[in-house]
């Protein structure tokens, strides 16, 4: 029986059908991909609030502390051990700001560029709200019965930066986006999930705001106490 071969004429239709496909199939896909990180992330940043919520309810009604004394001097509240410990974090603690990669926003510079031992800094992650504390006391936090408001107000946020204070979407994309290799002293926001930003609110949910939506709240977004 005589042997069929294709001819390069219905070589190059059969490329031509399977690179359509991809054309179609691949944009869905990443964005398939991207959805499920973003949906890791708001995980991770519903745990911060839950775990701070927890720590309020052992502490006197005070959220998680801008800082703390720690050893002879001081650490952020997130480097605490018992906020690892409310995470689940206990057998991952380390005190110099490092948070296993599971934690960390999977599409941040922190979760792309961590270390060996599968952890890097918070703050190329995630940021959270001070505004007011360093006005009152170095060690101050948030007294959650004076929020009037809670799930008005962002408690933490994707950002470049521990603190959160400069909301600028064109700063965060002129500046390299996640390639920013500044760590610290930034303050700013990370619209890394489609140019929209993941954050989680005092009263324990979290949600996406777009770059039109988080800016048209910046006069108060990460003002829990009102303008002091």
């Amino acid at each position: 029986m005589k042997k069929q071969h294709f001819t390069l004429i219905e070589l190059l239709v059969v490329i031509a059908i399977i690179a359509i496909l991809a054309s179609i199939l691949l944009p869905a896909l990443n964005r398939a991909r991207d959805n499920a990180r973003g949906t890791t992330c708001l995980n991770n940043l519903k745990s911060f609030a839950k775990a701070s919520i927890l720590y309020a309810n052992d502490y006197g009604g005070y959220w998680l502390p801008y800082k703390a004394p720690f050893q002879s001097g001081e650490t952020y509240g997130t480097n605490l051990q018992e906020f690892h410990s409310y995470l689940g974090n206990s057998g991952n603690f380390t005190s110099n700001g490092y948070y296993p990669a599971n934690l960390l926003c999977p599409l941040s510079r922190g979760f792309l560029y961590y270390n060996s031992n599968n952890k890097a800094f918070l703050q190329l992650s995630y940021g959270f709200s001070y505004y007011g504390l360093t006005i009152k006391d170095h060690f101050a936090a948030y007294k959650l019965s004076r929020i009037n408001r809670p799930s008005r107000y962002v408690a933490f946020a994707d950002a470049l930066d521990s603190l959160l204070w400069n909301l600028s979407y064109n700063t965060y994309v002129t500046s390299g986006r996640e390639a920013n290799k500044t760590v610290g002293g930034t303050g700013l926001w990370g619209f890394r999930h489609n140019d929209g930003v993941n954050v989680a609110f005092f009263d324990g949910h979290a949600g996406r705001l777009s770059s039109t939506e988080a800016e048209a709240r910046k006069s108060y977004i990460v003002r829990p106490l009102g303008n002091l």
